[in-house]
């Protein structure tokens, strides 16, 4: 991790902008002489730190989040070299910073069929997986027919007694006419 020289805090990444919640809930921290290089204004300002869930706003200095509050103190930070920029009706959220990340898997796994083994799941054979993909499809025929899809998330043939991916023939038993789409738990293929 690089640390700035002039505050000796962790370097911001910024996707989006990254607001943290301990961050948010200190102070400013001591102010630059030079003041900070941007400073966000506007109304719809989340931190996602239940203490201070909303600002008024953010200054940024070299990278790095140095006052989140209200726009009197923070606008303290403003020097001649300081741009601001007023965000209007437009949200400034944390930024989601992951060296790897499935962010869809996500939605299709809160959407799909739950294929997981214990302790998450309780898939631990291939008829058991195909028994909860025939309750999904009961339980939600109005969206399957409105998509054309059947989607289970959560597979893994390595924990399944039968050591494998399941087959056509066998998902062909659920529905051979609506296309099954079934994510392995690593989130990096499907069957």
């Amino acid at each position: 991790m690089k640390l700035s020289s002039k505050t000796r805090r962790p370097k911001a990444a910024l996707w989006g902008l990254i607001l943290s919640s301990a961050v948010c809930a200190a102070p400013a921290f001591a102010q630059d002489a030079d003041g900070a290089d941007t400073i966000y204004t506007g109304s719809a300002i989340l931190t996602m730190d239940e203490a201070q869930p909303r600002v008024e706003a953010v200054a940024v200095d070299d990278g790095v989040i140095v006052a989140v509050g209200s726009e009197a103190n923070v606008m303290a930070w403003q020097k001649g070299r300081s741009k601001v920029v007023e965000l209007g009706d437009q949200a400034l959220i944390p930024g989601f910073v992951d060296g790897h990340a499935h962010v869809v898997a996500g939605g299709v796994q809160a959407i799909g069929a739950n294929l997981l083994a214990p302790p998450d799941g309780v898939v631990e054979n291939i008829p058991q997986m195909l028994g909860l993909l025939r309750d999904y499809v009961a339980a939600n025929q109005a969206v399957i027919e409105k998509y054309q899809i059947i989607v289970g998330f959560g597979y893994d043939n390595a924990t399944l007694a039968e050591a494998r991916h399941p087959t056509r023939d066998e998902l062909d038993t659920v529905s051979a006419d609506i296309p099954i789409y079934l994510v392995h738990q690593s989130g990096h293929f499907g069957a």
